[in-house]
């Protein structure tokens, strides 16, 4: 294991005559220990206790000794001598080693440890660090009420955060370590040395309340973070969690359930020393609303924001809407009037969030209203236009309006000629996140923006639906202005290319390459052509000129066909998770041999979703070589008894696999036999 010291390996190779390696703040017994342990771990594990297990922890950090299979084995065998000489009631964490191991141990080794720990339960290490203890934070955004692994987020994955996330199927099994006193104390002991970025629980089933303070007893969470989601009302989950589970530094509390004004009353009183605090709930009457302005103007230095689906305006004085602090957001869908749904009014609109607003054609005369826009505080505006109608150009003063609306995140259009001028708004705006445009006619001046020098920073998913006509080259210069771009979706949109047109299109992709000095990295790719648009072909290497495709996590390819550059181009994606690949009903099957030519991809994939023509038994081949597949959906116009045959339960011991075509009703008994042999009977 000292072989993936880099300190070690930096001091030799500087060819020092004298090396001396100093490592403060460890016993000289357990350093001895140490390098006892290397020789023979299973001779002296009776010798480990808890200071000398910190200490080991702490060697390897400022050894700086690389993650690899030793080290990792090394560290299993650590914690699994613990399981019978730990003594959690005779450690003082906050006395002996609060900075200690802060300040010492890595994050990343902290981590490992609650990931061999669950592996020591579920047998399984993966499960653990995709649904457990998670880095990505695309699993624990409070945005979403579940965590789907084809959604992608828009932050960067930071490797040193520890996010430990609960729901209803976990806990339920990690209640079953709670018979054995060695493994509880062991649980109690890890949260002890280990501060979790952020603690998230989804309950949906009254019996997880029950297990949660069982599963939890003893454990206080050191946490500055509590995200709660549950369908049903948890108050009392919630103020009893407060007691026995965080330490007073908790500074952010976000919660998702239904609750009436007294529940709220106590909730903010017995969490008086958050100062973040984020509310989702279903509806939200006048007598909470004047409630929470309240609070938040005697405690103006919490940040309140609160979602709610609607708003219930009985009984609503507005002369108390005109106080609305300036730390309290309340965003709204629908106003509630007398069991009546209706869109907000104007009247509310200055001082309440209008999370989303719809614009028709015969409603086009309110974005001609700059103070309209003002007083909107929409965060999503979708302008539909007459799908009878031919895409038609918007006039330019509502451009100029909507710059007025300085709230606005996400904005859809529907039905409309991509002009110069609508191209330039959202160039030029510094609050849009989102765009997507839908049936749209491309009908911009192709000069018009290489003259242009504004760059956007902002803008993170840009969208293209059903083109009426093909998107030419030079468009690649106008895309290639959003620099923050992570998220691209093209679907059903023809692309004008080489194979079109060849000396036209090579004249101008050097025109492209000349005016693009920095390729985008995306994380997200989409493409997809429902009907047979000849003119997708080559899409990948259309896209290429703007966009570096190399970091790519995440692809869903829904071709008319893969030609051999797009093989190319694909095999160059090394980083992909998240792979969905689509030619059902196509004329040419798509060749899995040559897509997955990079072995590399058999590492970094987790989920796989494969809707093909024909599936080969040498495709099935390709698709057990996958070594961290999490996930594995296959539909398949043809497939016999010889390829499934192929399909053995050994190579997917930790996927969950999904025949979604042929059903059990449409394929053969000899296949449904094998299927249920090697799976569970009845397979689906």
């Amino acid at each position: 294991m000292f072989l993936n010291s880099a300190l070690l390996k930096a001091l030799f190779d500087s060819r020092e005559k004298n090396i001396r390696v100093f490592i403060n703040d460890v016993f000289y017994d357990n350093f001895l220990l140490f390098l006892k342990l290397l020789d023979n771990f299973d001779a002296l594990i009776n010798q480990i206790n808890i200071r000398a297990f910190i200490d080991i922890l702490t060697i390897i950090t400022m050894l700086e000794i690389k993650k690899s299979k030793q080290r990792k084995e090394f560290i299993k065998d650590l914690l699994r001598s613990l399981l019978y000489g730990i003594n959690i009631f005779h450690f003082d964490f906050k006395r002996d080693y609060y900075n200690y191991v802060f300040n010492h141990i890595k994050r990343s080794i902290l981590r490992d440890l609650i990931v061999f720990f669950m592996e020591f339960i579920y047998f399984d290490e993966k499960i653990t660090k995709f649904y457990i203890v998670i880095t990505d934070c695309n699993k624990v955004s409070f945005k979403k009420d579940s965590c789907s692994l084809y959604e992608n987020c828009m932050k960067k994955i930071q490797k040193n955060k520890i996010y430990l996330r609960l729901n209803d199927h976990n806990v339920k099994k990690l209640s079953k370590f709670m018979v054995s006193y060695n493994l509880k104390n062991i649980w109690i002991f890890l949260f002890k040395i280990i501060r979790l970025d952020l603690v998230y629980f989804v309950f949906d089933l009254e019996e997880s309340f029950e297990i949660i303070f069982k599963l939890l007893f003893g454990v206080k969470f050191y946490t500055e973070k509590f995200y709660f989601h549950s369908f049903k009302n948890a108050t009392i989950i919630l103020l009893k969690m407060r007691y026995h589970l965080f330490l007073k530094n908790l500074n952010v509390l976000k919660f998702n359930f239904n609750f009436n004004l007294n529940e709220l009353k106590q909730i903010l009183s017995l969490y008086d020393n958050v100062n973040k605090i984020t509310i989702k709930t279903h509806e939200i009457d006048f007598g909470t609303l004047k409630f929470l302005i309240s609070y938040c103007r005697d405690n103006s230095y919490k940040s309140f924001k609160v979602v709610s689906f609607c708003y219930i305006s009985e009984n609503t004085i507005s002369n108390s809407l005109k106080f609305f602090p300036k730390n309290l957001i309340f965003l709204s869908d629908l106003i509630k009037n007398e069991n009546i749904l209706k869109p907000f009014s104007s009247h509310y609109m200055p001082f309440i969030y209008n999370a989303f607003y719809y614009i028709t054609q015969n409603k086009l005369n309110f974005l001609y209203n700059i103070l309209f826009l003002e007083i909107l505080n929409a965060r999503e505006i979708q302008i539909h236009l007459n799908n009878n109608y031919i895409p038609i150009i918007l006039d330019d003063s509502i451009f100029n309006s909507l710059r007025y609306c300085k709230t606005l995140k996400k904005f859809c259009i529907k039905n409309i000629k991509l002009s110069n001028e609508l191209l330039m708004y959202i160039l030029e705006s510094n609050t849009l996140l989102f765009v997507e445009i839908i049936d749209f006619e491309y009908a911009f001046n192709d000069e018009f923006f290489t003259k242009s020098s504004v760059l956007n920073f902002n803008l993170k998913f840009f969208g293209f639906t059903n083109s009426k006509s093909f998107i030419k080259s030079k468009f690649m210069i106008y895309l290639a202005k959003f620099r923050s771009v992570s998220n691209l979706k093209i679907y059903n949109t023809g692309m004008m290319l080489e194979n079109l047109y060849p000396r036209f299109s090579k004249h101008n992709f050097k025109f492209v390459k000349k005016n693009i000095s920095k390729k985008i990295f995306l994380k997200k790719l989409e493409i997809i052509a429902w009907t047979s648009l000849l003119y997708m072909k080559n899409c990948l290497f259309f896209l290429s000129e703007a966009y570096d495709l190399v970091e790519l996590e995440s692809i869903s390819l829904n071709p008319c066909e893969l030609t051999e550059i797009d093989y190319v181009l694909f095999c160059k994606m090394i980083k992909l998770k998240v792979v969905k690949i689509e030619s059902f009903g196509k004329i040419n099957n798509i060749d899995l041999k040559k897509l997955f030519s990079n072995s590399a991809l058999f590492n970094t994939v987790i989920v796989m979703n494969i809707s093909v023509r024909e599936i080969t038994s040498d495709d099935i081949r390709i698709l057990s070589s996958f070594k961290n597949l999490m996930s594995l959906s296959i539909s398949s116009e043809k497939i016999d008894f010889m390829t499934i045959k192929n399909i053995k339960r050994k190579y997917f011991l930790t996927t969950e696999f999904i025949l979604k075509e042929p059903n059990r009703e449409n394929r053969s008994n000899e296949i449904n036999e094998h299927l249920d042999s090697e799976f569970m009977f009845s397979f689906p």
